[in-house]
């Protein structure tokens, strides 16, 4: 059991240093550069749908079989709200103890680019991707405990990260979003593993108790809901 989670997380850990030296590779922007026209962000969307959909669901099969649908949609409204709260929450602690943000959305920014309106596709995804993996990892054994498994989570989120960066850079010549922090050249910083563990712990917590709700369905559309009429109302303003 030890010996599955040490090797799960050391490849997690080899694996994020080589997307990032792959991705630093493949491309020379130097700076935050422009924001994403107003009129590219539909295009944007889109295109990270079209391209992430296939290889989530992938890597969520490769875990093991595929939740229910009903779990699927409450996983993914419920990430969407979290996430906001939590980019919102993190990127403005950062403001105030180091005196400036971790990170700037550089496509459909709000709030200074603490967060972005494309969280109403891509947080739902990650969501749904999470929830799938997460039940994986605990019929294999491999992360029982809320802990391990937010440790996982927060790794695969800077995985993640990479690669969502790298299709913005590569697709449409610009960071999708910018970490000031170079520690990892941009795409994301250690900076965040702790916060991403405790939003992972939530996270974990969040979803262990959804499966206990009757109808699932409905809290995810709720919440999907309430962090859009959030992000809307900030952008907005």
């Amino acid at each position: 059991m030890l010996g599955q989670r040490v090797v799960w997380i050391g490849g997690g850990a080899a694996a994020l240093w080589l997307a990032v030296r792959v991705a630093a590779l493949a491309v020379h922007a130097r700076g935050m550069g422009p924001v994403l026209p107003t009129g590219m962000v539909p295009a944007f969307m889109a295109a990270f749908i079209g391209v992430f959909t296939p290889i989530l669901l992938l890597l969520a099969q490769l875990a093991g079989p595929l939740p229910n649908w009903r779990r699927l949609v409450a996983a993914g409204g419920a990430t969407f709200l979290v996430a906001v709260m939590f980019e919102i929450g993190v990127d403005e602690a950062f403001l105030r103890v180091t005196g400036a943000l971790a990170w700037q959305y550089r496509v459909a920014p709000v709030l200074g680019g603490s967060t972005s309106l494309v969280g109403v596709v891509m947080w739902p995804l990650y969501g749904a991707f999470v929830v799938a993996v997460q039940d994986g990892l605990r019929q294999r054994q491999i992360a029982e405990s809320r802990f391990s498994r937010a440790a996982i989570l927060a790794g695969e989120a800077m995985f993640l990260e990479v690669a969502a960066n790298l299709f913005a850079l590569l697709g449409f010549h610009g960071w999708f979003f910018f970490y000031l922090p170079d520690d990892l050249k941009h795409f994301t910083t250690f900076a965040v593993a702790l916060p991403y563990f405790v939003a992972g712990l939530v996270g974990v917590t969040i979803l262990d108790q959804l499966e206990r709700v009757a109808r699932p369905v409905w809290i995810g559309v709720g919440c999907w809901g309430v962090a859009a009429i959030v992000v809307g109302v900030a952008a907005a303003g």
